[in-house]
């Protein structure tokens, strides 16, 4: 399947099927009028369309001429990053990556840039250097050097006021892009760019990550005109939170302390959504019949429609076994199990082991089953499934009477992969 080029899609018919343009202009205006830096959260569960919509944004604000020459968007994929050991760099490389090119403006960002790490790793490699030492020596060093020690005060103080000084620097370089040369100025007024650091999939990273990044943005980008708007789910972020600092933790209060404002993309139901994509899709029924018993998310309808438009293009050749509805019907569920319930796929439709019992104990046991499978367990849907199945097995002797190419059906649904 074609990989997205990101860069291409914009707010429109075509690309914005959930309207959501609104909401991106509602709060890139509201950004525009600030001058204290803010984080936004954009709250959404996982599989909602967050990254589509913050890449249409995004492009909005760089081809849009209303904005893009009071804008400088900047992305950054928190997920694609943090195998790295410090959550600073590959953030600081994917700034340097979006800033213009203006005189030496981006030399003497990497430079500060540079400078403020150094500073930022010294102190911790002077610690782990001390840990090393246990407790014993470390009384003998301090009788040693005791003397020495008053010294060594006053070097931490002198190192914590030179990092202090290099943040301002780190700031004021930064900066330096919000400000439009003056002989770009068509008139006196100073004019003021803002730079939206947009940061995404920041609830998919491991746990350390996540809040490191967090932790850096609250320490090091508190700048004039520099904005960040984090695309998360706030419950999985929260989840993060509890892992680092215990079950007990209030991490919705935690995650206060650094998001300003949160907001929630407007939200679609998973039928109106289906009818948008798959709106003359011949299994269009089929899939609205499941999604009333089982909780898709709109990344789930858009794997599935992916694999249901090649389903299409096997209904019209006459020797498949579409021949019936109840044949589309069995090979559509077939499918949906394997890209969604795997574990049913696998232990009970490929060794044609349809006990309805069998298959409820299993989901009851199994800590990779979605609670929400329960409801399609149980629904009329699958009893119709199961009759047919049923049916079918029974037949299955006489080659003349069986009613569905099962095998057939279950080799072509084995070549499904879901991402």
């Amino acid at each position: 399947m074609p990989k997205v080029d990101y860069d291409l899609i914009r707010f429109g018919d075509k690309d914005d099927k959930l309207n959501r343009k609104e909401s991106a202009i509602l709060i890139t205006d509201y950004l525009l009028s600030q001058t204290d830096s803010k984080v936004i959260a954009i709250n959404s569960a996982w599989g909602t369309g967050k990254t589509w919509f913050v890449h249409m944004w995004k492009n909005e604000l760089r081809k849009n001429p209303e904005y893009h020459e009071k804008v400088i968007p900047i992305y950054y994929n928190a997920w694609e990053n943090d195998d790295y050991g410090d959550a600073f760099i590959p953030l600081l490389a994917a700034i340097n990556e979006y800033l213009p090119d203006e005189g030496n403006k981006k030399e003497t960002y990497l430079d500060v840039a540079k400078e403020l790490f150094v500073s930022m790793i010294s102190g911790p490699l002077k610690k782990m250097t001390f840990d090393m030492v246990d407790g014993k020596e470390i009384k003998e060093i301090y009788d040693k050097y005791k003397e020495s020690l008053g010294s060594d005060f006053e070097l931490a103080i002198s190192d914590f006021q030179k990092q202090k000084e290099l943040k301002e620097n780190f700031s004021n370089a930064l900066k330096e892009f919000t400000l439009v040369d003056k002989e770009e100025q068509e008139t006196k007024e100073e004019k003021i760019k803002k730079i939206f650091i947009f940061i995404d999939e920041l609830d998919r990273c491991r746990p350390t990550f996540a809040i490191e990044t967090l932790e850096r943005i609250k320490h090091y980008f508190g700048i004039e005109n520099v904005h960040f708007i984090l695309m998360q789910d706030s419950e999985q972020l929260s989840h993060s939170v509890k892992v680092l600092y215990g079950s007990d933790c209030d991490s919705s209060g935690y995650l206060r302390r650094f998001i300003d404002i949160e907001f929630k993309i407007p939200e679609i139901e998973v039928i109106e959504y289906i009818e948008l994509i798959y709106s003359r899709g011949k299994f269009k029924r089929i899939l609205f019949d499941v999604s009333e018993n089982y909780t898709f998310t709109l990344r789930d309808c858009n794997k599935l429609i992916e694999w249901f438009n090649l389903f299409d293009s096997l209904y019209e050749r006459s020797d498949y076994f579409f021949e019936t509805q109840k044949g589309a019907y069995l090979f559509v569920n077939f499918a949906i199990l394997n890209i969604l319930v795997k574990g049913i796929y696998k232990n009970f439709v490929k060794k044609v082991d349809f006990d309805i019992e069998k298959i409820r104990e299993y989901c009851e046991n199994s800590n990779n089953i979605p609670k929400s499978i329960n409801k399609y367990i149980n629904s009329n849907q699958m009893n119709e499934l199961l009759h047919i199945l049923k049916l079918d097995k029974a037949l299955r002797s006489n080659e003349q009477l069986r009613i569905y190419n099962i095998p057939r059906m279950i080799s072509i649904v084995d070549k499904i992969i879901y991402y």
